[in-house]
């Protein structure tokens, strides 16, 4: 971007996670924080999410977007939402889950202080795109070579060649 923009003012501001300062997830780690949320150890694919659970995100459109994917893959897939947030979106994300019949399959577990370990039980990371912007947590997973796949919230958006991460609103 500076190089294609060099008449722009512009400064690189870090986002604060220092990626090799984490200390590396290894398979007990990874089978514990699995277990701790009750995700079966037979359990084939775990699609997730880390992000700020807050209203303006709309967290609950992941529930919907589970809730198709179960629908095709039946109880060999478990969701996860990783993410701090105001109680009443944690309730609310709750509802939607027992609404869309995906109790136990959802797992919510809150904030946590190295999202390495729970990307490291997805098989695939989901977030969502408006335009051609995607979050930093979306960029960091894709940094630790996750695959990630980004639903657009824009439904006229058509994705290009200079997005970071493909995405489409259907």
């Amino acid at each position: 971007f500076l190089m294609k923009h060099p008449h722009l003012l512009s400064k690189i501001i870090p986002n604060g996670i220092s990626i090799s300062a984490q200390e590396p997830v290894d398979q007990e780690m990874r089978l514990n924080y699995r277990r701790e949320m009750g995700i079966p150890d037979d359990c084939k694919f775990i699609i997730g999410t880390v992000g700020n659970l807050r209203q303006d995100r709309k967290p609950w459109l992941y529930i919907e977007i589970f809730s198709e994917v179960a629908r095709v893959l039946g109880s060999q897939v478990h969701f996860v939402i990783v993410g701090g947030g105001k109680e009443s979106e944690f309730d609310r994300l709750k509802l939607v889950i027992n609404d869309l019949g995906l109790e136990g399959r959802v797992h919510l577990p809150g904030l946590s202080l190295n999202p390495d370990i729970p990307r490291s039980i997805m098989d695939l990371y989901v977030t969502l795109n408006v335009g051609s912007l995607t979050g930093i947590a979306a960029l960091e997973a894709a940094s630790s070579f996750l695959p990630v796949l980004a639903i657009q919230l824009r439904a006229e958006y058509n994705c290009g060649l200079e997005d970071w991460i493909w995405s489409s609103s259907d």
